[in-house]
């Protein structure tokens, strides 16, 4: 029996299933911690160990996150889609001018039905983009070759110009000016240049060296040989006018023979 136990027992320290011994000094100063006999303490990691696993971390951590950012960078575009930008082919190009360009310094040059010389001219020319015959003028001028080669020349503020039908429309003062000497104010008239002829229908206050004439219209035709005054007219004759026809011959009037009275000049009712 005591052979059976003592036995037992030296199997027991063998594998060190025996019972704890005193605490030694180095026991008691650690706080009771350190393992006695049969007690094993887990292995703590040294700093070579843990950058060890660091690096092994990253060595898969690292190319992860390069894979996550190419397939970030394909699926963008579909995931947040940009409107696409306007492109400009060669067949979008415009190679013709603007059909609203602006002209400084215009001048229009043309014929007349009888083959004589006609100018339109103005500060500066507006092409209307809606009518490629249609030109807007600023203080616009037009000058006409009379068939005794004198000239009518016109004037106004603005205007309106017809290339196509050689038309020009004034407006906002118009001055018409007559190689004999006469300057006739109104208001708007409509020029015809290649017809030479000129038609206005506001009243028309003219003045000359015979004297002054105020109607209610004017009518210029043959390239300026023929001035009517239309509607009532009012005629005031210079003395000095008939002092040179020697008191009995009616005065000289803008148009070549048109004379108070005659069917070119007043027609239409003249005092």
């Amino acid at each position: 029996m005591a052979d059976s136990v003592t036995l037992r027992a030296d199997r027991e320290h063998r594998t060190g299933r025996g019972a704890p011994g005193p605490q030694g000094p180095g026991d008691a100063a650690s706080g009771g911690d350190s393992p006695g006999p049969g007690r094993i303490r887990p292995p703590r990691l040294s700093g070579g160990d843990a950058y060890s696993s660091v690096v092994g971390i990253l060595k898969y951590l690292l190319p992860a996150i390069a894979v996550g950012l190419v397939l970030l960078v394909i699926a963008w575009p579909r995931v947040n889609p940009v409107k696409q930008s306007a492109t400009v082919g060669i067949s979008d190009l415009q190679t013709e001018e603007p059909s609203n360009s602006t002209m400084l310094n215009a001048r229009f040059d043309g014929i007349d039905d009888d083959g004589r010389p006609y100018r339109v001219t103005a500060d500066t020319a507006t092409q209307r983009p809606d009518d490629e015959r249609l030109v807007d003028l600023e203080n616009p001028s037009g000058d006409i070759l009379t068939k005794d080669d004198t000239w009518i020349a016109v004037t106004s503020l603005s205007g309106l110009y017809n290339k196509e039908e050689e038309v020009l429309d004034l407006e906002d003062g118009v001055t018409l000016f007559h190689d004999q000497g006469y300057e006739m104010r109104t208001e708007t008239a409509k020029i015809f240049m290649g017809e030479g002829r000129v038609v206005g229908r506001d009243p028309v206050d003219a003045q000359g060296p015979s004297g002054n004439i105020v109607s209610e219209g004017i009518e210029i035709e043959d390239n300026g040989a023929v001035v009517r005054f239309t509607g009532r007219a009012h005629m005031e004759i210079a003395a000095e006018a008939l002092e040179q026809g020697g008191g009995g011959a009616a005065p000289i009037l803008p148009g070549t023979g048109g004379a108070a009275g005659s069917g070119d000049a007043g027609s239409g009712g003249t005092e």
